[in-house]
């Protein structure tokens, strides 16, 4: 089994910014307290195909070979639940369909889909 970089970095609402390399000594649970000052959001461990590292809230472009010819492209917010993280990826179809992906299998090179963080969920609540 492969050790993994847990990393934390924080949104401050204040702030409008993201707060890293933040030196926390409390207990874990207090970080996910909703009366926080400081949300956190986790690394996922995981690079897009410009090697930007992908956090739990950033929000991704992806494009998944249908054909040789033919791709369809998605929009996905990175979320983690059970213990992993989850993509919610609206396709750009007409009926813009939702889709539920574990982000471990999304990035496994045999599907060779082209990942692309354009933002997050803090600075831009538009591209959700």
């Amino acid at each position: 089994m492969q050790n993994r970089t847990i990393k934390f970095r924080f949104w401050s609402p204040h702030g409008k910014s993201f707060v890293e390399q933040y030196k926390y000594s409390g207990l874990v649970d207090e970080l996910f307290d909703p009366d926080n000052m400081l949300i956190p959001s986790q690394y996922t461990c995981i690079k897009d195909n410009h090697q930007k590292e992908i956090w739990e809230g950033d929000i991704i472009e992806f494009e998944r070979p249908l054909t040789n010819k033919h791709t369809k492209k998605y929009t996905a917010i990175i979320s983690y639940a059970d213990a992993a993280f989850l993509v919610m990826a609206k396709s750009s179809d007409v009926d813009g369909t939702l889709s539920y992906i574990w982000l471990h299998d999304l990035s496994k090179e045999i599907y060779n889909w082209k990942i692309k963080v354009i933002g997050n969920k803090f600075e831009n609540p538009e591209l959700i």
